[in-house]
């Protein structure tokens, strides 16, 4: 049964009979194996390369490894599938709700909010706002808004939990909502209503984690009174803020980091795998400096065999800032001089490298560039395959040479047929599957189209025609 099916989903399946408390080694043996097998691309079927990248990005977060995971959520959400657009909808917004969680492991309050904004949107789409599952996520997104002093918004979303009639008689529950509702009352500046909601959550039996300093909040609204009453609203809030800021970053410094950015101690010895998480590190931070610093050092690294990750890289560049086109556009032009055209082996590198190129000028409105650096990655694909075909030409030259004899003729003319076979139906697969690794569907139409009433498009292709006819 585990033989018929793609290797992450069996994984899946098994990673819950596999908790702590399930000593079966046959079950844990054979997740191991299979974990091995979750990292290969599902590159035939978009929807299973989705479900694989989830579920990858779930043991990452199991695994305390929190960067990966959110390395693989992003690229979730920019894979196109043919599913219909109410899952996908539904899909993205749990994938952004579990990412909002990761931000606030790493502190960014900022992203966290967005990517819980968007999670949010998601699910209103689709279910209605008294569904059970809008109280959490309205308790989790005031809290996200509160970390980012948007109390008036935050509190809004604390009234619209409460309203919600699954929590009504949910006691627990409605001591923690009323705890933050008092919290954010005293951040904004409204301490009589702080007090009420305090008076509130007493009513309830506090968890273990608010019960231990409750009588701390409640002993300190007189206070925080005075300090309003002195300061006057304005000035007591921003005084409040300022302390409770600083009691946050002195905690983040007490407290140990469970996801350090890794020291390098000697960065030219460094290879690019370690550059780039490195770079991923920084980027999640939004420290966009450092990890463009990083990124660079990587591509300056990398071998002509690496063309998947340079994608990558360019990938993450553009998720962190797609309005520096030129800046990153250097990058790369940098890394094209490093490959010949004429040597097979650097065929796939500048491709990739092509197609970046075509991406960057297509975003600049460089239609005449653009065109150009698309018809020769085209071409350098093709040119590629037409190596390949003649390696595999020689290498039935050579059978004919070493076992050319009677009752082997058979054999041979039947390999003959079945690369004839092969190749006349795979020319225009080899071409679509090199043009699909960097376009989803639509977006190749839609930039194809922008590019092919090229003014010099008979021209070129004449060119072209003349420079290829050998081949």
């Amino acid at each position: 049964m585990i033989q018929s099916m793609p290797p992450w989903f069996a994984a899946f399946i098994l990673s819950y009979y596999s908790e702590p408390h399930n000593s079966n080694q046959e079950i844990t043996q054979t997740l191991n194996k299979l974990k091995s097998l979750i990292d290969q691309e599902q590159t035939d079927h978009a929807i299973h390369e989705k479900l694989r990248l989830l579920h990858l990005g779930h043991l990452c977060f199991q695994q305390q490894n929190i960067i990966l995971a959110l390395n693989h959520w992003e690229e979730v959400l920019e894979i196109v599938s043919h599913i219909p657009s109410s899952i996908e909808t539904i899909f993205n917004g749990i994938i952004y709700i579990q990412m909002a969680s990761v931000y606030l492991k790493l502190n960014n309050m900022s992203k966290a909010l967005y990517a819980m904004e968007r999670g949010i949107h998601c699910m209103e789409s689709y279910y209605p706002l008294m569904h059970r599952m809008f109280a959490s996520l309205y308790m989790m997104y005031g809290y996200y808004l509160m970390q980012n002093d948007k109390h008036s918004e935050a509190i809004e979303c604390w009234m619209k939990s409460l309203k919600n009639s699954y929590f009504v008689n949910n006691e627990p529950f409605l001591a923690i909502i009323y705890t933050l509702l008092a919290l954010s009352s005293i951040q904004s500046g409204h301490i009589d209503e702080a007090q009420n909601y305090c008076e509130q959550a007493r009513q309830y039996p506090l968890p273990n984690e608010i019960s231990r300093e409750f009588p701390n909040l409640l002993d300190g609204i007189p206070y925080f009174k005075t300090i309003f009453e002195q300061m006057g609203e304005d000035n007591g809030r921003k005084f409040l803020r300022t302390i409770i800021k600083y009691s946050q970053d002195c905690l983040s410094q007490i407290l140990p980091d469970t996801n350090p950015i890794p020291v390098l101690t000697d960065e030219q010895r460094c290879i690019y795998e370690e550059l780039i998480v490195i770079a991923d590190h920084y980027r999640h931070r939004e420290d966009s400096t450092r990890a463009e610093y990083y990124y660079g050092k990587a591509l300056e690294k990398m071998t002509e065999t690496e063309s998947k990750l340079m994608w990558n890289v360019y990938q993450k560049l553009m998720r962190m800032n797609n309005k520096a086109n030129e800046q990153y556009r250097d990058y790369f032009i940098e890394q094209y001089s490093k490959y010949d055209d004429e040597n097979p082996k650097h065929f796939q590198i500048i491709v990739t490298l092509q197609i970046i190129m075509f991406q960057f000028f297509l975003a600049e409105n460089e239609l005449n560039m653009a065109f150009d650096c698309l018809i020769r990655g085209i071409f350098i694909t093709i040119k590629s395959f037409h190596y390949q075909i003649n390696i595999d030409c020689q290498s039935i030259s050579d059978l004919f040479d070493r076992f050319f004899h009677q009752n082997q003729i058979v054999t041979i003319t039947s390999l003959l047929t079945k690369s004839i076979e092969i190749y006349s139906n795979e020319w225009i697969q080899h071409l679509q599957y090199c043009l699909l690794r960097y376009f989803a569907d639509d977006d190749f139409y839609r930039n194809l189209a922008k590019i092919i009433h090229h003014k010099q498009i008979d021209s070129t292709f004449q060119e072209i025609k003349s420079k290829f006819d050998n081949d």
